[in-house]
C-alpha cells in the first residue's frame, strides 16, 4: 500500500502569525489556520516510566503528509479526525521535526498539554 493510500484522515496545519506592539516588540503570538491536508497519524511506546507506586507510559506521536506540503518545525497541527469526522487527536500537537520520505513527509509530533 503506498504513502498517499494511506492517509484517510485530516489535519488542520496553523502558522504563527506575528505581531508587533506600538513599540515594534513582539506581541501575543496568534495561530491561523494555513491549510487542511491528508495525513495518517499513529503512536509508537517508547519507554515505560515506574516509579511512586505509579506506572506510566511515554509514547511517541507521528504523521505523515503528502510531500510537497508546505509545513516546518515552526508550524503546529490541530485536530486528527478521520473520514467521518471522528476526532483522531483533538487539540494542539507541536511538530519537532519533519523528516523527508521517499513519497511522503514523516512529522514527529509533540502533545501540548
Amino acid at each position: 500500500m503506498s504513502a498517499r493510500a494511506r492517509m484517510t484522515q485530516r489535519v488542520t496545519i496553523q502558522r504563527a502569525t506575528s505581531v508587533t506592539d506600538d513599540f515594534n516588540q513582539p506581541g501575543v503570538q496568534t495561530w491561523s489556520d494555513l491549510a487542511t491536508v491528508a495525513c495518517w497519524s499513529w503512536t509508537t511506546t517508547e519507554a515505560e516510566l515506574v516509579g511512586g507506586g505509579r506506572t506510566a507510559v511515554a509514547t511517541q506521536l507521528w504523521a505523515i503528509v503528502p510531500r510537497g506540503t508546505a509545513v516546518t518545525e515552526q508550524d503546529r497541527l490541530r485536530d486528527v479526525v478521520d473520514r467521518r469526522a471522528t476526532v483522531i487527536h483533538a487539540g494542539v500537537l507541536n511538530i519537532e521535526a519533519v523528516i523527508n520520505r521517499r513519497d511522503h513527509l514523516q512529522l514527529a509530533l509533540r502533545a501540548v498539554a
